[in-house]
């Protein structure tokens, strides 16, 4: 099994490091981005296509899917880490959403935390093996998922790592990675593991 994750195009938020909410649509240069990417999945063998129903990644989804004319199934499996509410439309350097952020980061280590209405580590982590559960358990060999950089980056943490995955290691990842705008990773499922073929690759944008 090979599965192609791709992040979402651009949306006017991620052009101004703002917090986006959950409604916030693609740019103009984030409708280019997808239909570049779909350009590039002409060529590349895909069965279906499992996409988070928020907008950005629904647009995204539905772009690709005009061209390579697969199904679409809309799973809340890959929608992105929910962070607070109240950061959405904050710069990301803004010193409140920094604070909040930072408070999070220092208490992630502990389950009994939550400072308001995100997602724990722990939810995390049982939303990507949930996810991986799923994936393995279809009969579909070529599968394109498009979600979001940060969930992203939790799947392939959770892929390598499992149950032995800590919070540590967790915040370490996500510090490490970069994907961008149309970015494409992807992974095989063989001999009853994961593999990390090809990351971030954006190679359709020129």
């Amino acid at each position: 099994m090979k599965l192609y994750m791709v992040r979402h195009g651009e949306t006017p938020f991620n052009a101004k490091s703002i917090h986006q909410p959950k409604e916030a649509e693609l740019s103009p240069h984030g409708v280019h981005q997808a239909k570049k990417l779909a350009e590039r999945f002409r060529s590349i063998d895909i069965d279906v296509i499992l996409a988070s129903p928020l907008q950005r990644a629904k647009q995204t989804a539905e772009i690709i899917q005009a061209v390579i004319k697969k199904p679409i199934r809309w799973t809340p499996l890959l929608v992105e880490v929910k962070r607070p509410t109240i950061i959405e439309g904050m710069l990301y350097d803004q010193p409140e959403a920094v604070a909040i952020k930072q408070q999070i980061h220092e208490r992630f280590h502990d389950p009994t935390f939550r400072h308001s209405d995100e997602e724990t580590f722990f939810d995390l982590r049982d939303r990507a093996l949930l996810f991986l559960h799923h994936v393995i358990s279809m009969k579909e060999t070529y599968i394109l998922v498009v979600s979001h950089a940060d969930f992203i980056k939790v799947i392939l943490s959770v892929m390598i790592f499992d149950l032995s995955l800590n919070q540590r290691m967790a915040l370490d990842f996500y510090h490490a990675l970069r994907i961008g705008n149309t970015g494409l990773t992807v992974c095989e499922w063989t001999d009853n593991r994961w593999r990390l073929i090809t990351w971030n690759d954006q190679s359709h944008l020129g």
